[in-house]
């Protein structure tokens, strides 16, 4: 029987400042990172600072052999050690993969490699690590896609099963509750894992990871397929109940210069070869009939993605499927262009139908870097592995490729030209295209031709190689058009934001446990290289969108979330999936449209759904939509406004103070549409011009403090706010001030919804007065009206004063009832002790301290404390502000002696 571990909560701050209790081992926001590259390390706490502002919990690294037993004397934990402390600080849980891949140890412990053949070695490793740090870390996962390439010479189960039994028996040794997870697997690779139990892993793992990069079951109906499949192997072998994580997932946002520079350069290609081999091309590119080549591991056409950006214009429907059943008997005469091999693996029975295609005279198509090299081949066990076989492959259709291991090539080379017969042939000339694999004709035999389309320059102009080429046949009557360089591009910044999260939502409601984004930062500069672009940040450490997407999705579905349903909009292509948050019990409704653009009308609220874009809806315990729910304060000047204002506002100007005058869609402070509207029910009698700047009020946001004015006749004016949520409270302030000293100028605000509030200021002589009314529920109509008046006490004909007002959400558990105005504060015992900067602030807020700091608390406009930093983390010589919304903040730091220090400052 599988034992539980034991609950490890931490407790958070929320914006409201209460304390809530998580379950950080129930958390699911993950990332992978490479935190030891020279890189990482010299950035280590703005990107950890980072993930922490974004509420990401984990973050998986390798702990590798080759780095711990270099030494076979000694075992090295220090570059760990560190890992952990730092992690600590950040409050982020630790996944550590325990490897040795023999890239990485035959040059230091070739004695060890391979190291399932040294399980000695191995056992040692693993029980020194876990007995280091089994306090502190409670996931093992052991190996990385041990399936793939990080496996020599070739995957092969019978020699993973043994490692991971080892591994899990001495982890079980050292603490029984300690959890042991199977090395993520590249996908949902069924038949690894059906050779796994059949060499006995059965009872040896509590855990099983994957790697499903790109689309989810959402979009990709193979995604879907093989994810069922891959469960009901767990679940044939009695392991239906044991967890899935997905320790890595993603997609590439790099670009394709080619494609940049000339979007229909392949569709020119393909005209090139046809003319080559004798063939007429149609007069109009677009109008080609393209066939794909379907290997017989898919039986299902519709899981092919049959369209093609770099084959632009040409529709779906004249790019056809070819099943493999069928594929041996194609005639090039009715497709006479094929898309045989995209990337660096095909399926090996593929390979012979293809080379007949091209002996019956078709044009091959075999596209992006490195086409051929890999083989994915059915062992003596039934059992698809991957192998490289590019010494078959290449020779077989009369090719060779260069690279930099296999002579005097460059690593990367991005000078280019295209050469004369494809220029006197109409191709379009290009340079500045990214190339790291190469082409050649020496393969060939006597009465064929190879001709160059792309060369590679060195950099005194002479050749490298090519970057595409055609090759023709003597005795064949077809031909292969080869591109190395990238004819496809990854995703753009904006379509990888939107991917993390439809794949998040989805496999989560698909009962994956956690899963980790791959990865954290860029893995290099370059905009065109595949593999330096998966990252959350860019190369400058910059957030990219889908760093903001994922900080979207944490802070919509809270830490703990549990799915609850998903709900049938009528239509399969729209994905409605409700979560429950643990932080405050509410529901959130995730909702796109895949594919298909719809307008969905969800308890009568309309939402469009384009582009695939998720949109997040709060639901009430009742489950239905929480409509015009504030998320951010609202502010409003009667007056005028002051441009250099940080912040949008809503603007009653003295044109609008009659009866019947409206904002009828206010804006939130970070400039958010909120659909709730502000009406004059009862109008004003006049407007001074003349009021106060915001110097004279000491109200620091940059608005002028003008007042409505109203005669001896009239005793009240009124304000109605409609569209309101009916179940959220909200707070108002109201600011007036006035350096007059005739009179008595009070004036009293009177809040009214489900309840009532008022308050009473008396603005003679008082350049900064604040009224707050807190807690108020609109009434069952989702309004709220708010009175001024004068109240017996005002003596001066009438006046009374309604500068400015903000309008926030209440937050549950907030230090309600304190009238504090903290812009009005004054720094506090600071002096040159304490010193900020910058400030006006737009991230990271550096702090220098002559005193040792034990606590640092942020409070917002409001009094309210929106984030405490404490212990270690209030040592740090800086504090990250990239979380907080615009604004202006009070902050407070406590020193060893007990003295608190304030600082105001300014969120950009």
């Amino acid at each position: 029987m599988k034992k539980i571990l034991p609950t490890l909560v931490f407790s958070i701050l929320t914006n409201c400042g209460f304390s809530q209790e998580i379950d950080i081992l129930r958390v699911p926001w993950g990332v992978a990172a490479h935190p030891h590259r020279a890189e990482e390390l010299a950035n280590i706490d703005k990107s950890f600072g980072l993930v922490e502002d974004a509420d990401i919990r984990w973050m998986r690294e390798d702990f590798s052999f080759a780095y711990i037993c270099k030494d076979p004397a000694t075992m090295n934990f220090e570059r760990y050690d560190d890992l952990i402390a730092k992690t600590e600080e950040y409050g982020i849980m630790f996944l550590p993969v325990l490897q040795g891949f023999d890239n990485e140890i035959q040059g230091s412990r070739p004695d060890v490699t391979p190291l399932y053949e040294h399980l000695d070695a191995w056992r040692d490793y693993v029980r020194a690590t876990v007995t280091r740090y089994k306090d502190k870390l409670k996931y093992w996962e052991i190996w990385n896609e041990e399936d793939g390439g990080f496996w020599r010479p070739h995957p092969d189960a019978n020699q993973y099963v043994p490692l991971l039994q080892a591994a899990y028996e001495e982890i079980k040794a050292i603490d029984p509750e300690l959890q042991v997870v199977v090395g993520g697997l590249t996908g949902w690779n069924t038949e690894y894992l059906k050779a796994m139990y059949e060499a006995g892993a059965k009872d040896y793992f509590d855990i099983i990871a994957v790697h499903p990069y790109n689309e989810g079951p959402d979009r990709s109906l193979r995604a879907k397929r093989v994810m069922g499949e891959f469960k009901q192997v767990m679940a044939n072998y009695g392991d239906g109940d044991i967890p899935i994580w997905i320790t890595e997932f993603g997609t590439t946002s790099f670009q394709s210069p080619l494609m940049n520079q000339q979007p229909d350069f392949m569709l020119k290609a393909i005209g090139y070869g046809l003319k080559k081999l004798g063939k007429t091309p149609p007069a109009n590119l677009k109008d080609l009939k393209v066939g794909i080549a379907v290997s017989p591991r898919i039986t299902d056409l519709d899981e092919v993605e049959r369209s093609r950006n770099w084959l632009p214009g040409i529709s779906e429907d004249s790019i056809v499927a070819i099943p493999f059943t069928e594929l041996q008997a194609l005639d090039p005469d009715e497709y006479p262009v094929l898309i045989g091999a995209e990337g660096t693996t095909i399926d090996e029975p593929l390979l012979e139908p293809l080379l007949g295609y091209v002996k019956k005279g078709g044009l091959l198509l075999a596209v992006n870097k490195l086409p051929f090299y890999y083989v994915r081949y059915l062992d003596e066990n039934g059992i698809w592995q991957t192998k490289e076989r590019h010494n078959i492959t290449y020779p077989m259709f009369r090719m060779k490729f260069e690279a930099f291991w296999t002579g005097d090539y460059p690593y990367n080379s991005s000078s280019v030209k295209t050469s004369e017969d494809a220029l006197n042939e109409g191709l379009p000339a290009v340079d500045n295209v990214y190339l790291t694999r190469y082409l050649s004709g020496e393969g060939m035999e006597e009465g064929d031709t190879y001709y160059p389309i792309i060369t590679a320059l060195r950099s005194d102009g002479n050749r490298v190689a090519e970057g595409m080429s055609l090759y023709t046949y003597g005795d064949w009557q077809g031909g292969v058009l080869m591109s190395t360089a990238a004819v496809d591009a990854g995703y753009t910044w904006e379509e990888q934001a939107n991917l993390l999260q439809r794949v998040y939502l989805t496999y989560l409601s698909l009962g994956v446990e956690k899963m980790f984004w791959y990865d954290l930062h860029n893995d290099g500069y370059s905009p065109y290289e595949r593999e330096h672009n998966f990252g959350l940040l860019g190369w400058n450490w910059n957030p990219k969108p889908a760093y903001h997407a994922y900080k979207e999705l944490t802070e919509a579905l809270g830490q703990n979330p549990t799915f609850e349903e998903r709900r049938n909009m009528g239509d399969p292509d729209i994905w409605a999936l409700v979560f429950d948050r643990a932080e405050d019990n509410k529901k959130v409704l995730a909702i796109w449209a895949v594919d298909v653009t719809a307008t969905v009308t969800f308890c009568g609220q309309e939402i469009p759904l384009t582009d695939n874009k998720v949109h997040f809806v709060y639901l009430n315990k009742n489950g239905r939509p929480l409509i015009n729910t504030l998320e951010s304060p609202v502010y409003i000047d009667f007056g005028k406004i002051n441009m250099q204002s940080p912040f949008p506002w809503n603007n009653m100007n003295e044109n609008s103070r009659l009866t019947g005058s409206k904002i009828p869609n206010l804006i939130d402070s970070i400039g958010g549409e909120t659909r709730i509207s502000l009406e004059v029910v009862e109008g004003f009698t006049g407007i001074s011009s003349g009021g106060l700047t915001e110097t004279e009020t000491g109200f620091e946001q940059a608005a002028t403090a003008d007042f409505f004015y109203s005669g001896t006749d009239m005793e009240s004016a009124c304000l109605l706010l409609k569209g309101l949520d009916t179940e959220q409270d909200l707070d108002f302030s109201f600011y007036g001030g006035s350096t007059l000293t005739i009179g008595d100028r009070y004036t009293r605000y009177k809040v009214t919804g489900s309840n009532e509030g008022e308050g009473i200021l008396n603005a003679a002589l008082n350049t900064s007065e604040v009224v707050e009314i807190y807690k108020i529920r609109p009434d069952s109509l989702g309004t709220i009206r708010i009175e001024i008046s004068k109240p017996a006490g005002n003596t001066d004909s009438g006046y009374y004063i309604l500068n400015l007002m903000t309008i926030a959400p209440s937050c549950t558990g907030a230090d309600s009832g304190s009238n504090t105005d903290i812009m009005t504060t004054t720094d506090a015992k600071s002096g040159k002790t304490l010193i900020l900067f910058p400030n006006p602030v737009h991230d990271t807020l550096y702090i220098n301290s002559t005193e040792s700091l034990e606590e640092i608390v942020i409070v917002d406009y409001f009094g309210r404390t929106v984030t405490r930093y404490s212990g270690k983390q209030a040592k740090r010589k800086f504090i990250s502000l990239v979380s907080l919304r615009k604004g202006y903040y009070l902050v407070k730091f406590t020193d060893k002696n007990g003295n608190v220090h304030t600082k105001k400052v300014i969120k950009e």
